[in-house]
């Protein structure tokens, strides 16, 4: 009788790591309690307090020494797989919380709302900094519009995309750059600057530092085998934080060949200018010989390009795991940024001048009225009721579950296939709303603040993100619209209160997720229709935009959303399924009896 044996596939080994956790939640509280350990200067929100598992590391002294001076906050945050960054640069002439979310993913909402409302107050308000990925542009942008509208905070939000690795890149990924536009804000939050001069201090820095890098080696997951993507001889450049690949891989380079690529990209986007800072980055498994080598090295390709280096920031500051590999970035400096980075700093990773704590941090205590909770704001007075919003509602969330398996089969050819299941849940939870409110909202600002909250519990994806952050966008513009209203609203008082908020929402929208007229998203049918409505147009004039735009999508190539992930070939004659859902809701608005 012939035997026969089946051997058991050969798994690929785990890389070995030093941790105690290799995955999820565990491994990032497992993390922020060893920083928090180790740097008696920090503590983070209390779960029971604010949200639960918001993971905020926060400066000890924050009460005291930022929100009780009214100054500004400064929060900046992402997935962990950074470090030191994020909360390594909390600290004095720095950020005051850094949001954390899992390995490599973006922090919920809820933990950057509980941020800012532990940290900021109104008289000060606060500046995220927010690196230029979608998932934190999103739950960054929404947290920014829920405070604001719901704890009256000011909060300003800069996007860093340093990035200039992928020259035809729409959006531009954010990297090491991030840490010197949290210097540069630091110090000038620390001196006493108003919101808007510290957020145009950031702005313009971000806006002057480019950045590149390379590896040797990728980096490899907790808990996963080494990817193999790179061969013996091989280095990639241009790739990103996470992994994600870079512009093009190359026959392995001597450290100065690698330098003066780098160089070459960074100093050939950088505005004009003489004077530059550099910071020269280890991605997380470079050795010190290697760094200060490729270091000396991107110092004498940057001056040979006509720059004089001014400051130099060196070390493992913004890692990606443990990828073996540097980042460059080129930062074009004047008089005042210069003492912005010279000025005090006490922070883990970062430390200048001789600032020293006043006094031992206080316990955290989160006062009442900064509890994180569901609860949706009551209407305010003299809130606009109006009927027509509820027959409104109903007739575009019945086009959206009638148009579900064509929603859905659209983007099963240009996206991941879930457009109209997500788009159909949220449209439920809204008829659930209405109902449960009795088919007629008490007032519009409340019901807003509601539908919004519905959106967020119903719909997954960067779809409900973006809806939810839309919503919140125009609660806030109608409250505007009632506090500046007295009396009785007429039929034009109500519709041009309406006009401005749809203005806001598909402006939040457009703001957040980077999308523009043209860049093959829903953003295509709603900034047309807000541009007539912005013009004081009819709804029946909108309706037609925004489906003239739906429409003009199936001959676009997509540069956001789910569809910049496709090829052209495939995209070609098929309309993008969330500017054709757009089109769908006003066609059946525009028709109903409001």
């Amino acid at each position: 009788m012939k035997m026969m044996f089946c051997a058991e596939e050969e798994k690929e080994p785990v890389v070995k790591k030093i941790l105690d956790k290799d995955s999820g939640g565990e491994l990032t509280e497992s993390l922020l309690d060893a920083v928090i350990a180790l740097n008696p200067s920090l503590t983070r929100l209390d779960d029971a307090a604010f949200a639960a598992g918001c993971r905020v590391v926060v400066r000890a002294d924050h009460a005291t020494a930022v929100k009780g001076k009214g100054k500004v906050s400064l929060i900046s945050g992402g997935g962990s797989g950074h470090e030191p960054a994020h909360a390594g640069f909390v600290g004095e002439g720095a950020l005051t919380a850094a949001v954390c979310g899992d390995v490599f993913a973006s922090p919920s909402a809820k933990a950057v709302l509980a941020a800012i409302v532990a940290t900021a107050s109104p008289e000060g308000g606060c500046l995220l900094i927010v690196k230029n990925y979608t998932g934190d542009r999103l739950n960054f942008g929404i947290a920014a519009a829920t405070a604001t509208s719901r704890y009256g905070i000011p909060v300003e939000t800069v996007y860093v995309a340093d990035d200039v690795a992928l020259s035809n890149a729409e959006s531009p990924r954010g990297l090491a750059g991030t840490l010197a536009v949290h210097k540069v804000a630091g110090a000038a939050a620390a001196a006493g600057a108003p919101l808007a001069d510290v957020a145009a201090a950031a702005r313009a820095t971000a806006s002057a530092v480019k950045t590149m890098g390379v590896a040797y080696e990728v980096c490899t997951l907790p808990g996963r085998p080494a990817s193999g993507r790179l061969g013996p001889g091989e280095i990639e450049l241009g790739l990103g934080i996470h992994g994600e690949p870079g512009a093009e891989k190359s026959p392995t380079l001597a450290a100065s060949d690698v330098a003066d690529k780098l160089a070459e990209a960074c100093v050939n986007a950088l505005p004009a200018g003489d004077d530059v800072a550099l910071i020269i980055n280890d991605l997380g498994a470079t050795t010190p010989m290697e760094l200060a080598v490729f270091g000396a090295a991107a110092k004498q390709a940057v001056e040979r390009r006509g720059k004089t280096v001014k400051r130099i920031l060196s070390g493992g500051l913004m890692t990606a795991l443990d990828m073996h590999g540097v980042s460059l970035s080129v930062l074009a400096v004047d008089a005042k940024t210069l003492e912005r980075l010279d000025a005090p700093c006490w922070t883990p990773a970062m430390r200048t001048g001789d600032w020293q704590p006043t006094a031992p941090p206080a316990p955290l205590v989160a006062p009442d009225a900064s509890v994180i909770d569901d609860v949706a704001p009551a209407a305010v007075d003299g809130d606009l009721v109006d009927a027509r919003l509820a027959n409104a509602l109903r007739a575009a969330t019945r086009a959206i579950v009638d148009g579900e398996e064509s929603l859905t089969a659209m983007d099963e050819k240009v996206g991941d296939g879930d457009c109209g299941i997500t788009l159909a849940q949220g449209a439920k939870a809204a008829v659930s709303l209405l109902d449960r409110a009795g088919g007629a909202p008490r007032g519009a600002c409340a019901f807003l603040a509601a539908l919004s909250k519905a959106v967020e519990d119903s719909m997954g994806g960067s779809s409900g993100a973006l809806y939810n952050l839309g919503l919140k966008a125009a609660e806030k513009s109608m409250r505007d619209a009632v506090k500046a209203h007295a009396g009785d609203w007429s039929d034009a008082d109500a519709d041009a209160a309406w006009k401005r908020a749809f203005v806001a929402f598909a402006g939040a929208i457009s703001a957040c997720g980077g999308a523009r007229v043209g860049s093959r998203t829903m953003c295509d049918a709603l900034l047309p229709a807000a541009d007539v409505f912005e013009k004081a147009g009819t709804l029946d004039a909108a309706a037609a935009a925004a489906q003239n735009g739906a429409a003009s999508t199936a001959k676009l190539v997509a540069t956001h959303g789910r569809s910049a992930y496709v090829s052209a070939d495939v995209q070609d004659g098929v309309a993008d399924p969330g500017a054709h859902a757009v089109g769908l809701m006003f066609a059946a608005v525009a028709g109903a009896a409001l």
